[in-house]
């Protein structure tokens, strides 16, 4: 009998020595429930039958069993064509220009942001299982990961990743896009979920650029490249959410911002410490003068977004965020993504993402610091 090759969605990741699989977490804000497993995709010279294809399944209970079994062969036998990507005929292939021929400039979408506006049906079936593309037929000029930390903003998640599936593929980029949730019932620490991401990321693949994408912070033009550079990038000009000022104050550094790998380990990435919402990426703005480097935003011109704003939730409060950028320059070599702490409980390649899922104790991390919560005010 030949071997089968077996993989499932949920990576076995080994976290201090021992073997994580993820069963069922009834309290993530996604709300999947999962029973089976699917194949790994990513293997190019996969050969299964059907005996081999377990099935993920969700909160439905509208399709029986076998009806979900059969749907899931059916993805599985297109997502592995897909996926079939000819190694020797990419390298051979000329660079990607570096202006995209196919750009439209300014976005037809309006603020309201329906799912119907912001998708693109032929966008959608170039995406490889987990979220990944690259361009047909020439060699892109990044390997790109999006990062997104994300919370119970589904609606959001929808729309940004249609918008940016279809961005992203005009900008002739190679990129494979990750959603990054932390289980509750801890508070939101977005500069930890961020680096867990990052660290996850680069553990999967190469890349050449890392950009931190909020959930709620929408692209309005295509020729706001998602590329990296010999500085960190802010892609983030301005944002409707803050009406005709565009920002809050003209240091603001957040929404969307990319780095190389070796930028972001020589700043260390973000903090872990700010559980709740609010100032971990001014954090991150004084670590990279910290670490002598200097940022650069993209021009007014591309540089818009459509924002939300939003009610945080009762697991969010705006807590010890002011206290802690007080000292957030003291802290910059301390801690951050050298020496994040984390469980990672799954990995997952869905139709139009990678999933990941972190926790962590917070009660422990802010024991451990508790010097830098309780740092005193300047007199």
């Amino acid at each position: 009998m030949k071997k089968r090759l077996m993989a499932t969605i949920f990576i076995l990741i080994t976290v201090m020595g021992s073997s994580i699989i993820l069963k069922s977490y009834k309290d993530i804000s996604l709300g999947h429930v999962v029973r089976r497993t699917y194949v790994d995709l990513w293997k190019s010279d996969c050969t299964c039958n059907r005996n081999d294809v377990q099935y993920q399944r969700l909160n439905d209970t509208s399709l029986d069993d076998a009806v979900l079994e059969e749907l899931a062969w059916r993805s599985l036998q297109r997502k592995i064509a897909e996926s079939k990507l000819d190694v020797n005929y990419y390298q051979k292939l000329e660079l990607c220009p570096e202006q995209p021929p196919y750009l439209v400039g300014r976005l037809n979408i309006t603020e309201n942001l329906t799912l119907e506006e912001t998708t693109d049906p032929e966008s959608l079936k170039r995406v490889i299982f987990g979220g990944r593309y690259r361009p047909p037929d020439c060699k892109a000029r990044e390997y790109v990961a999006i990062i997104i930390p994300y919370r119970d903003r589904k609606h959001d998640l929808d729309v940004q990743l249609r918008l940016l599936h279809q961005v992203l593929q005009r900008q002739q980029c190679e990129y494979m896009i990750f959603v990054v949730e932390m289980a509750l019932p801890t508070a939101f620490n977005k500069g930890l979920i961020n680096n867990a991401g990052f660290t996850t990321a680069m553990m999967i693949n190469n890349f050449s650029c890392v950009i931190f994408q909020d959930v709620d912070a929408f692209m309005m033009d295509d020729r706001n490249l998602y590329r990296c550079g010999s500085d960190p990038r802010h892609y983030l000009a301005y944002s409707t959410k803050y009406g005709d000022k565009g920002l809050p104050f003209p240091e603001l550094y957040g929404g969307v911002i990319g780095f190389t790998p070796g930028q972001f380990t020589k700043v260390n990435g973000f903090s872990n410490l700010y559980f709740g919402w609010g100032e971990e990426d001014n954090d991150l703005h004084i670590r990279v003068k910290v670490a002598g480097l200097k940022y650069v935003r993209s021009g007014r011109d591309v540089g818009g977004y459509i924002g939300f704003k939003h009610h945080h939730d009762a697991t969010n409060p705006e807590g010890s965020a002011y206290s802690l950028i007080r000292n957030a320059k003291a802290r910059a070599t301390v801690e951050g993504v050298g020496t994040i702490r984390f469980r990672r409980y799954a990995v997952e390649y869905r139709e139009l993402y990678t999933w990941i899922l972190i926790g962590v104790e917070q009660a422990d991390i802010t024991q451990k610091y508790q010097k830098w919560f309780d740092y005193p005010m300047k007199s």
